[in-house]
């Protein structure tokens, strides 16, 4: 490793139910016939995780948008992060039509990025009744029982959405959170293995995918998946860390210890690395 090696300030921090739903950066460019699915971004170890959601639409006009000119007003405020001052813009787009499906969609959202779930279930709900924004609002109510730690629930609302209706990968990846935050590895490495083949370099997928095959008890597999990853990104802290353990597993103590000198290059204070450089090598 050179000796300019960044400090930990600069590696992803992981942080217990933190999850927000649109990340730093919110783009939308126009008011468009619907939202598409954020990008994401997970982290997970053990019973810490962190999950940032990108909302970046890109779709086309339509004449819902030239009807509701207080729509335009609601999405420009989101861009600007003004998440309150966008929800009465909103409300008086479904004030004046309730027949419009991307007011109650949005507002759905927006309080979904609030917290406020019940109110965010019961907009999404109405949004679902259109055919429109049926299969954007199963996987924002998927989202939200997510969020809320009914990962079963979320399943459930992820197995209603047709195929090809959304952007398949981001599917993918929420059904393998839940499988993994229910200890079902077997199936969240099926949905995290189906996303690989359309995106192979994946850090998140890839990451979490050798975490569920190394709890799986199939290590080979794990360490290939792994070294995918520090291929990718030698500075991801955690991934260290999964190929110490994954090297103990195969009783490979020398390469563990090297494994875990990396770590502790990247994060001196990385408990996990001290305990793993003391007790098992």
């Amino acid at each position: 490793m050179d000796q300019d090696m960044p400090s930990d300030n600069t590696i992803d921090r992981i942080t217990s139910d933190s999850l927000n739903l649109f990340g730093s950066e919110v783009i939308i460019q126009e008011v468009t016939e619907e939202p598409e699915i954020p990008d994401d971004q997970a982290l997970i170890q053990e019973e810490s995780d962190e999950i940032q959601f990108k909302e970046e639409p890109d779709l086309q006009e339509n004449s819902e948008s030239a009807s509701h000119p207080y729509l335009a007003i609601g999405i420009q405020l989101i861009r600007d992060h003004e998440w309150i001052k966008a929800l009465p813009y909103l409300s008086k787009v479904i004030d004046s039509d309730e027949e419009a499906p991307l007011g109650w969609l949005y507002l759905g959202m927006i309080h979904l990025h609030l917290s406020n779930f019940e109110q965010a279930r019961e907009y999404l709900q109405k949004a679902f009744s259109f055919e429109r924004t049926r299969s954007i609002s199963l996987y924002y109510l998927a989202f939200g029982e997510y969020r809320q730690s009914d990962f079963q629930k979320a399943l459930t609302y992820l197995e209603q959405i047709p195929a090809g209706d959304i952007k398949n990968e981001k599917k993918l990846f929420l059904k393998g959170l839940c499988h993994f935050k229910l200890r079902q590895y077997q199936s969240a490495i099926q949905e995290f293995h189906e996303l690989l083949i359309s995106d192979p370099d994946h850090k998140r997928t890839l990451f979490l995918i050798a975490y569920s095959q190394l709890l799986s008890n199939i290590p080979e597999e794990a360490l290939k998946n792994d070294d995918h990853l520090l291929e990718l990104d030698d500075r991801f802290v955690h991934a260290w860390e999964l190929k110490s353990r994954i090297l103990i597993t195969l009783e490979r103590y020398s390469e563990a210890l090297s494994s875990t000198k990396r770590l502790l290059w990247l994060k001196p204070k990385a408990y996990a690395g001290l305990w793993i450089s003391c007790f098992h090598c």
